[in-house]
């Protein structure tokens, strides 16, 4: 049976994830928003993808507090793409150690871990800090995820 420590840490962790992936989002709405920027970045973008009816615009203002400066938008969506390719294969390992009910002694020390190294990966992708601070909180994350997947398949019962 998985621990309760490790599937309790396991509810913390996701849910830490999940408001991480709607504050990247928010932040690139607000970006686009003050930047009047609302291209894709596809070469073939549809029309209807670039205009946004003015009181939905205006709404979105108000809700991203959408003045100042603000955060470059391709890190953004490169911060939040990095995400969605990484974090959802760790909480799938870890979420299905913990329905199989065999978590690892040291399970919940990694997903805690893994929230750390992501949190830092986040923080030095989007404001550009010099290597080897991103690379290493990549890793850090990556070997957790690889830690649990491990051990999911040498786990025997």
């Amino acid at each position: 049976m998985a621990s309760a420590d490790y599937v309790n840490t396991l509810a913390k962790v996701a849910g830490a994830l999940a408001i991480k992936t709607i504050a990247l989002s928010l932040l690139t709405v607000r970006a686009r928003l003050i930047k009047n920027d609302f291209s894709t970045g596809r070469a073939m973008v549809a029309k209807e993808d670039t205009e946004i009816p003015p009181v939905i615009v205006s709404a979105l203002k108000v809700m991203t507090v959408a003045v100042g400066p603000s955060l470059d938008i391709g890190r953004l969506t490169g911060c939040q793409n990095n995400g969605t390719t990484n974090e959802p294969f760790f909480l799938a390992v870890a979420l299905s150690l913990a329905l199989a009910g065999s978590s690892p002694a040291w399970g919940a020390k990694a997903l805690t871990a893994y929230l750390g190294f992501r949190v830092v990966h986040m923080g030095s992708y989007l404001f550009a800090s010099p290597q080897p601070l991103r690379a290493v909180s990549w890793l850090g994350g990556t070997a957790c995820t690889l830690a649990l997947a491990v051990f999911a398949l040498l786990k025997r019962k």
